[in-house]
């Protein structure tokens, strides 16, 4: 078991993390959380040993900020991301899935076999055939993807 807490002095932010080897670990910095199990690293903070060997070992991450959630099984197989106003859901190659509200109306966009066949559902719209968007979704950027891209670093590997 392991668990520390860091205070920055400058800002007063405090970075916990809780870990217990190699079951799962759970961190915070501000707003900011992110949890995985397995846990692998024995390593306190060590980015290189996270991101190449412990990582793809993951059967389950999360990461969470506000209203901005994404979540990722083993590998990336299934990927989850949530928030501003979007649902995305995805199981790799094969199915996606995105929600999100227009003009009020809760809109369904689904992708089949890397973007092959595709369609829209919703309440005022039917069903609506898109054309194909191989190799993916097709889909725009995520607004959390474009808000990463400001940032000064980012905080995971997702």
């Amino acid at each position: 078991w392991q668990s520390s807490t860091r205070t920055d002095k400058e800002t007063g932010d405090k970075d916990r993390r809780r870990m217990f080897f190699p079951l799962f670990q759970y961190q915070t910095r501000g707003a900011w959380r992110q949890g995985n199990f397995p846990h692998f690293n024995p390593i306190e903070r060590s980015g290189l040993f996270e991101r190449f060997i412990s990582r793809p070992l993951h059967v389950w991450e999360w990461e969470q900020e506000g209203d901005m959630r994404r979540e990722r099984a083993w590998l990336g197989l299934y990927r989850r991301e949530k928030g501003r106003g979007e649902d995305r859901r995805s199981v790799s190659f094969l199915w996606a899935r995105r929600k999100f509200s227009e003009e009020g109306d809760e809109v369904k966009e689904t992708s089949l076999l890397f973007g092959l066949l595709r369609w829209r559902t919703g309440k005022g719209q039917g069903f609506t055939f898109l054309p194909p968007a191989f190799p993916g979704p097709g889909w725009p950027e995520p607004a959390v993807e474009a808000e990463r891209k400001g940032s000064e670093r980012p905080r995971s590997y997702f």
